[in-house]
Formats: C-alpha cells, sequence, structure tokens
C-alpha cells in the first residue's frame, strides 16, 4: 500500500533499491544452495550444519512471502484467481 505522503519519484526509487537488494539477498542464498548441494554430494554420510539449511531455506521462504505480500497489496492475486 503507498503512502500519500510519498511522490511517484521517491516510491520508484524505493521500489529500485528493493529489488536490488532481493537480487543480492537471492544469490546469497543460491550460493549457500550450492555449497549445502556440494558438500552433501561429496559426503553423503557425513554431519551436516542443519542450521544453514535451516536458514537457506527460511530465506527462499521469505523472499516467497513476501512477493505474494507485494502482489496482494498491487491487486493482482485476486486478478490471478479469476
Amino acid at each position: 500500500m503507498l503512502n500519500d505522503n510519498y511522490n511517484l519519484g521517491e516510491v520508484i526509487k524505493i521500489s529500485k533499491n528493493r529489488k536490488i537488494l532481493r537480487v543480492i539477498i537471492l544469490a546469497v542464498l543460491l550460493i549457500c544452495t550450492a555449497f549445502l548441494v556440494y558438500s552433501i554430494v561429496t559426503n553423503p554420510f557425513g554431519e551436516h550444519d542443519i542450521m544453514l539449511a535451516l536458514a537457506v531455506t527460511a530465506g527462499f521462504i521469505a523472499l516467497g512471502d513476501d512477493k505474494v505480500e507485494k502482489w496482494i497489496n498491487l491487486g493482482l492475486l485476486s486478478r490471478l484467481n479469476n
């Protein structure tokens, strides 16, 4: 939802900054996922860091929830369901 105190230029700037942040977070999550897959493939029966796996999973879920929340705020999700 947009606040009336923002003008269009500020909203576009916030949107661009948010997209850049999402790309950075996604890149970090993908690197961590690649590391987890590599460690499991190289040593399938060894000890693995479950906290890293949970953090990566939570990160992807948070990114997905943020995207759905954005669609709801824009009214796009109701159009997709119809």
